[in-house]
Parts: structure tokens; C-alpha cells; sequence
């Protein structure tokens, strides 16, 4: 009998040790991909950024992607309002930004006027809704 409590206790503590790489493992593919970077998560959060046109960088091939192909250009225009980017870091100074499959980009704060945080979903979108002129 005592032989037998030796062997079961050994398969007890196979069992839960294997069980703590098994559940990290699963924890960091399934379930930290899935929870908001505000609770300390890994999901990431999209946002659009005021950007202050005069103080844009002036390296055109790396800020060129940041905004819609179908923004008219004006004179007089002082902020734009870039595409949905994706958040990833942001420092007393600089935030660090990605857009799909273009490389990583960091802007100082500085060259943000605001940020539009969008929902927590790749697919969705903020919709900025304009305001009806009056009628005279």
C-alpha cells in the first residue's frame, strides 16, 4: 500500500506541474490577446489623432500614410485628422503609432492637439457626425 501512495503522489505532482506551463500557455495566446490594454491587456486600442499640420514632420514618406487619400488640401487648414492607427505606447514626450502593414512611426507631443479614442475593434470606427448649418 505504501508503494501505492508514492506513485499516486508522484502522478499528483506531474499532473500539477505540467499544468502551470499548460495554463500560461493558454492564458498568453487565448486570453491576454483579448483583454483592453486599460485593464493590462495585450488588445490593442485604435485611435485617430489632431495632429497640428504646421509641426509635421517633414519626412513626407513616413507621415504620408497617416492620413486619408480623400482629405482635400487647403491653405488655411491648421490640424488634420489622421486614419485609424493603431495605439501602441505613448511616453512623456512621444506616442508610438502602427498602421496596418506600414512600419512603426513615433510622434512628439508636441505635433498632437488630441486624441479620438475609437472602439476597442479593428473592424469599427468612430464616425464623426458634421454640424447642420442653420437655415436663415
Amino acid at each position: 500500500m505504501k508503494g501505492y501512495d508514492v506513485i499516486s503522489r508522484f502522478i499528483y505532482y506531474v499532473v500539477v506541474l505540467a499544468m502551470i506551463p499548460i495554463g500560461s500557455f493558454l492564458y498568453v495566446v487565448y486570453a491576454y490577446p483579448e483583454i483592453p490594454q486599460s485593464l493590462g491587456g495585450g488588445k490593442p486600442a485604435y485611435v485617430k489623432l489632431i495632429i497640428d499640420a504646421e509641426k509635421i514632420p517633414s519626412k513626407a514618406n513616413e507621415t504620408t500614410y497617416l492620413f486619408p487619400s480623400n482629405v482635400k488640401k487647403e491653405k488655411m487648414v491648421t490640424t488634420k485628422i489622421t486614419r485609424k492607427l493603431k495605439f501602441l505606447y505613448r511616453t512623456a514626450d512621444r506616442y508610438y503609432l502602427k498602421s496596418s502593414d506600414k512600419p512603426i512611426i513615433s510622434l512628439s507631443n508636441e505635433t498632437i492637439l488630441g486624441t479620438i479614442w475609437l472602439k476597442e475593434s479593428a473592424e469599427t470606427s468612430a464616425k464623426m457626425i458634421p454640424r447642420k448649418k442653420a437655415k436663415n
